[in-house]
């Protein structure tokens, strides 16, 4: 399934295109391969007037997908809490009954990690909706990708699953603190301190 025009606009934050898509009466819901909507990806830029427009037009603001996270969720956790509040009032604030809990990790553009010095990338195979190979898939430079708390490197937001890169040493571990400033308690104990509800187990977002 390729991106929709409506998926592509909220990606890239093109605001009059989605405007136009919408419009013609796209569907507002359409997913991407791992089942982000545009409210997701607009959600997880902070794109504020972006959100505004997809909730305005009838975006689902409850759907979890895959991820079991909702557009909320993917705001607050990326640290967008002027996208998260508006979100949380518009009542998109419902988690999934007996959603699994996962472990802290944050969303990055691939193409910043692999400015670290020792970096080896495992090749990824994807699959299609029946679960069927589709052979080594190349990650670009703008493919995200998650760092998660024990400093490996997935491309699928669940750990352990799509394993990137997991080549931990003492190097990795100062060019993630110091280059990424990753650290998951740190980030965690920020965020809580603007007051914002938030699980102990987010993504957060700093490659938007």
């Amino acid at each position: 399934m390729s991106k929709s025009r409506l998926i592509e606009a909220a990606r890239i934050g093109q605001l009059a295109v989605a405007d136009e898509v919408l419009q013609s009466g796209s569907n507002i819901n359409e997913g991407d391969e791992q089942g982000w909507t545009a409210i997701k990806f607009a959600a997880g830029r902070g794109d504020l007037p972006m959100v505004k427009l997809l909730v305005q037009s009838g975006a689902d603001i409850s759907s979890s997908g895959r991820d079991q996270r909702s557009p909320y969720m993917v705001a607050l956790a990326a640290g967008h809490l002027e996208a998260a509040k508006f979100l949380r009032e518009a009542g998109g604030t419902t988690e999934t009954p007996g959603q699994v809990q996962r472990s802290y990790c944050r969303a990055y553009y691939l193409g910043k990690l692999r400015k670290f010095p020792g970096w080896h990338e495992n090749v990824i195979e994807e699959k299609n909706e029946n679960g069927e190979g589709r052979g080594p898939q190349p990650l670009r430079d703008d493919s995200i990708v998650y760092l998660h708390q024990d400093y490996s490197v997935t491309s699928s937001m669940w750990h352990g699953e799509r394993v990137v890169f997991n080549e931990i040493n003492e190097s990795w571990l100062e060019f993630c603190r110091t280059l990424l400033n990753f650290n998951a308690s740190d980030d965690l104990d920020v965020i809580c301190s603007k007051r914002v509800p938030i699980d102990n187990h987010s993504v957060e977002n700093t490659a938007m």
